[in-house]
Parts: structure tokens; C-alpha cells; sequence
């Protein structure tokens, strides 16, 4: 009984060790070319997650009539590589198009590429679009990347795993519950889901799926603005690491 409990203390100081030693023992014993794939996927593939929540007014100038658009954004970023999160807030103000005097909030979600959160501060440029105002053909190729995303996310998760017929199963299980999930937002028949881009001049940009409801009109078919994005959490100086 003594020496299985040493034993079991002396696995339990090394497994720090000798975990991660493992790990990448399988990884290198994995063959070549798919270990090229996978880099490959993993560097497309967004550094984080995007959820946010947004208040939007608009309607048309005094004196010209020229369409006009404001929003409030808060917005979080989770990373699936390293865990961290950040917090953010944004004012936006452009142009509307196809729609009158409208007010309401929305949810959203999306995906981010930006590394460390100090890209994701300060000038954007953004545009929005009513899903059902894409053309069909594009919004069918939105749809296929972004279940094709899902589908990627869902490998890399299981990449360092062991080629069984359970890992297979499982990562199949998970890439048609994600795809599920999109096909059912896309296929609900709400005119307020929009189709969303932003961009900072230093190469960070994100896209986002959101639902909202409005109040007056439904809102407007297509929207283009200029903001500015602050961190308001946890605000460190050089920014939160995502990748």
C-alpha cells in the first residue's frame, strides 16, 4: 500500500511535467502533411469569439433630409486559444439607406480577428446589412464560410487528440450541432437579422450575425459609419493577448 501511494504521489509531481511532453510527442508523431493542415487552419482561423449588444437610432436630417445613423455597441471578445477576455464600448455614426426613423437594440455574435486587444481600440470603419437584402447566391457563401468556420474551430479543438472512431464521432456530433445553430439563425424569417463588418486601419476586423427588434420602422436595409472603440476592460496598457 506504501509504495502504490508513493507512486501515485510521484505521478501526481511529475503529471505537470510529463502532460505536455505527451502532447507534443503526439503531435509530432502525427504524419507530416497533416500536421501542415492543420497549421494551416489554425492560422485562418479567428483569435476570438465576438458577443455583443447594441442601441441604434436613426432617421433623416433637419435642414438637408440626408439619412443619418447612430449606435451604441458593447461588445466582448473571448479567445479560444488562451482563454482571455476583453470588454469594449464603441459609438458609431453614419448613413442609413431604405428605411425611415427607426430605434431598437439587437444582439449579436461573431468572430474577431484581432491578436492582442490594443487593435481592436480607437478608429472603425463599419458597415451593416439586412441578412434578406443579400443576394441569395452571396448569402449562401456566407453561410458556407462561416459553417466551414465552424467546422475548422471544431478540428483544431480536437487536433492534438488521438485519430480514433470516438474522437471522429465527437467532432462530427460538434460540427453539426454549430452548423444546426447558424442554419436555424439564418432560416428564422426575421427581416431585423443583419450581416455586420467592422475594420481598424491597423488590420483588425470582425464579422457578426445579430437580431434585433425595433420600434417605428423596421430599420434600415443598409448602414456605413465611422467610430471609435474603447477597452473598458480589463484596460491594460498593452493589451490582451488573444492569440
Amino acid at each position: 500500500m506504501t509504495t502504490m501511494s508513493n507512486i501515485g504521489t510521484i505521478l501526481s509531481i511529475t503529471a505537470p511535467v510529463w502532460t505536455p511532453l505527451a502532447s507534443q510527442a503526439a503531435w509530432y508523431l502525427m504524419p507530416s502533411q497533416y500536421r501542415r493542415k492543420l497549421e494551416n487552419i489554425e492560422k485562418a482561423l479567428p483569435d476570438a469569439f465576438l458577443m455583443g449588444g447594441a442601441f441604434n437610432i436613426g432617421g433623416r436630417a433637419f435642414s438637408s433630409g440626408l439619412p443619418f445613423d447612430f449606435s451604441f455597441n458593447l461588445e466582448g471578445l473571448v479567445s479560444p486559444w488562451t482563454g482571455k477576455a476583453a470588454a469594449f464600448a464603441s459609438g458609431n455614426v453614419g448613413t442609413s439607406f431604405g428605411g425611415g426613423a427607426h430605434a431598437g437594440a439587437s444582439l449579436y455574435a461573431g468572430l474577431a480577428w484581432a491578436k492582442n486587444s490594443a487593435n481592436y481600440r480607437g478608429p472603425c470603419a463599419t458597415a451593416s446589412i439586412s441578412f434578406k437584402a443579400v443576394p441569395i447566391e452571396i448569402r449562401g457563401k456566407i453561410m458556407n464560410t462561416l459553417h466551414l468556420i465552424a467546422s475548422q474551430v471544431t478540428i483544431a479543438e480536437y487536433a492534438s487528440g488521438a485519430s480514433s472512431d470516438m474522437v471522429k464521432y465527437e467532432v462530427h456530433k460538434l460540427i453539426q450541432k454549430k452548423n444546426n445553430a447558424l442554419s436555424q439563425l439564418a432560416s428564422s424569417g426575421s427581416s431585423s437579422l443583419t450581416f455586420g463588418l467592422s475594420w481598424w486601419p491597423n488590420g483588425a476586423f470582425s464579422i457578426s450575425l445579430g437580431k434585433g427588434l425595433s420600434v417605428g420602422d423596421t430599420g434600415s436595409r443598409f448602414r456605413v459609419g465611422i467610430g471609435w472603440t474603447s477597452e473598458i476592460w480589463p484596460r491594460e496598457t498593452g493589451g490582451t493577448r488573444f492569440r
